[in-house]
């Protein structure tokens, strides 16, 4: 982990996915936390996400109000801060048609949140696995976006 946080603190590019968000939350690369789903049970299906900002390494080649359905694999994805973060939030996890509230909240994640950076917006965390929908022969390609733009900030940023 020291390499993984000089490269953050350097600004490169640094990307969390299920697990990893957790281990970059331990870190204290991103604030807050992963508890046990809202229900205590694992979850494994498909989620709606919104994207709320494009000011990320893992949301510069979306669109602010773009949903994605990508798969939702935990039993700890219940993101929880001490403090409001809603300005590091970058993609929430939502319904079809981008309702954001409870009912569409899967694990209990506060503000509904799928996915934050920290301030600088290297380091980005995501609950649900966009590398698990990146064909539409598996259900979605909509992952592309999130792996697409992790790529457009290596290139950016030269590491």
């Amino acid at each position: 982990m020291d390499e993984v946080i000089r490269m953050a603190e350097e600004g490169k590019p640094v990307l969390g996915i299920c697990n990893g968000f957790q281990i970059l939350c331990e870190a204290g690369l991103l604030p807050g936390a992963l508890l046990q789903n809202r229900d205590l049970k694992f979850i494994c299906k498909p989620v709606h996400v919104a994207i709320t900002s494009t000011d990320s390494i893992l949301t510069r080649a979306a669109e602010v109000g773009q949903i994605l359905s990508i798969p939702l694999n935990s039993y700890e994805g219940n993101y929880q801060a001490p403090k409001d973060v809603s300005d590091q939030v970058v993609a929430v996890y939502c319904d079809a048609d981008g309702l954001v509230d409870n009912s569409t909240n899967p694990n209990g994640s506060q503000g509904n949140a799928a996915a934050i950076t920290n301030a600088a917006g290297n380091v980005a965390g995501i609950m649900p696995h966009p590398e698990r929908a990146i064909e539409d022969i598996l259900g979605s390609s909509d992952g592309q976006i999130f792996l697409k733009s992790f790529l457009e900030s290596l290139e950016v940023i030269h590491v």
